[in-house]
């Protein structure tokens, strides 16, 4: 983790609101400005469970 930017790893697979499911993998989350990491973690799950494409990583906007 740095300043604004980190790479997270989804540990088991999750089942998101639409029922699609996410398998285990690693992505990056970076943010405009410098986040508490338990915000960057809540926010990247929501984005997660709402089915949002990881594969590119996310850009927060905090």
């Amino acid at each position: 983790m740095d300043y604004g930017n980190a790479v997270l790893s989804l540990l088991r697979n999750v089942q998101t609101i639409r029922g699609g499911l996410l398998e285990p993998h690693d992505f990056q989350v970076q943010t405009h400005s410098r986040v508490s990491p338990r915000h960057m973690l809540v926010v990247a799950m929501v984005l997660l469970l709402l089915g949002m494409d990881s594969s590119d990583g996310f850009m927060i906007g905090l």
